[in-house]
């Protein structure tokens, strides 16, 4: 339900379904509930999160290694 601070090559945008995500961007805060989305940029210290049950999607590049 969490994943730990990290940085891409590329860009992530994370679609929420169901529920609500957390998310620290740079820093920053944010939370997405239905149907909102939360920007994570190419290059960003992000993180992810849940308090409860979750449904969500990524569009991303391939190769976010």
């Amino acid at each position: 339900m969490r994943t730990s601070l990290h940085k891409h090559k590329g860009f992530e945008l994370v679609l929420v379904r169901e529920g609500r995500l957390h998310a620290i961007v740079d820093g920053t805060r944010f939370s997405a509930g239905q149907d909102e989305f939360i920007e994570l940029p190419t290059g960003s210290v992000h993180a992810i999160w849940s308090e409860a049950e979750v449904t969500f999607d990524v569009l991303a590049r391939a190769d976010l290694a």
